[in-house]
């Protein structure tokens, strides 16, 4: 079988496009510069010069193809996140309803929840994105849940929680970031030990948008990819696989007043140890659930064998 990946140059798709070809699936990949596809793939996928933005460059990429997996999103940049994450998807949704008989993975986001306030949350709890971001990725996938209600195309959506696992140094890693900060004894956990994690390893993701598209009656649903557990474990487990001490506490009052304060820091530099938006990450109570997709498959790893899988291969790169 023949399928599409956008995105695939991303960290997301990078594992989906392995995991395929370890299923000997024909993959083809939409980049739009054929520079930023690791070199292991030459001569195993095919390449489809294009961009989700233009819808020109989509007839082409979705000629013979059965299944697509829209992995493709942007949530840098604010200035494209309705360019690329609401109309691009629009453009996707477009071209494979053009092609007939095409079914669609569309990688959304947890996100779109908007869950602030401590509680479970699955896929019947109402969407309140709180942000750019959220908003864009909320219409994205609305737009797919509709054409699959129409019968225009079979279309299944996935929520990732925080998605985590190893990724080539770049620069721009919080999860390797957290691991440092973990390792150098800099990281505390906030007031009572009540946060949630709500972390899931890249692998299984990937797995996950595989087993959703191969389940002819997945079509038309939403499905949240979780692997949920308390902060204080995911720690813990770091810290063990580390070889450090557990991290202590900081009271809340005094987090809060240390975060502010580095917002002035975090405008001026770009970068600061702790912000408002890690404080609150750091006090998050809110559990995203993913027992509904857990009926179907089963991670290949789950969030403890990844974490040390992840630690292994930043040591091997001397990242840590």
């Amino acid at each position: 079988m023949r399928v599409l990946v956008t995105g695939a140059s991303g960290f997301l798709g990078r594992h989906l496009v392995s995991r395929l070809l370890e299923r000997a699936q024909e993959v083809r990949v939409l980049t739009r510069d054929k520079s930023h596809l690791p070199l292991g793939w030459d001569g195993r996928v095919e390449v489809a010069l294009g961009d989700i933005g233009f819808p020109e460059t989509l007839r082409p990429a979705v000629e013979g193809v059965e299944t697509v997996y829209n992995v493709a999103g942007e949530w840098r940049d604010r200035t494209q996140f309705r360019r690329v994450n609401e109309q691009g998807t629009s453009n996707v949704l477009q071209a494979c309803v053009a092609a007939g008989g095409i079914s669609i993975v569309h990688v959304s986001s947890a996100g779109v929840i908007g869950a602030r306030l401590a509680g479970k949350y699955d896929e019947n709890s109402q969407c309140r994105p709180g942000n750019a971001y959220e908003r864009s990725k909320f219409v994205a996938e609305s737009e797919v849940l509709r054409c699959s209600r129409e019968g225009r195309l079979r279309g299944t959506v996935v929520r990732p929680t925080t998605v985590f696992g190893f990724r080539e140094p770049d620069g721009r890693d919080s999860f390797l970031s957290l691991l440092g900060a973990i390792h150098r004894g800099q990281f505390r956990f906030l007031g009572k030990l009540e946060a949630v994690s709500n972390y899931v390893y890249v692998e299984d993701v990937a797995e996950c948008c595989i087993a959703l598209s191969e389940d002819p009656t997945a079509g038309g649903e939403v499905f949240h990819v979780a692997d949920p557990c308390p902060l204080q474990e995911f720690v813990g487990e770091a810290a063990d696989l580390l070889g450090v001490p557990h991290p202590g506490r900081l009271p809340v009052a005094v987090a809060l007043s240390a975060a502010l304060a580095f917002e002035v820091t975090r405008h001026l530099h770009g970068w600061a140890p702790l912000t408002l938006g890690r404080y609150r990450a750091l006090r998050c109570r809110a559990e995203i659930e993913g027992d509904k997709l857990r009926q179907r498959v089963s991670f290949p790893v789950g969030w403890r064998a990844g974490l040390a899988r992840t630690i292994v291969q930043y040591r091997a790169c001397g990242a840590l």
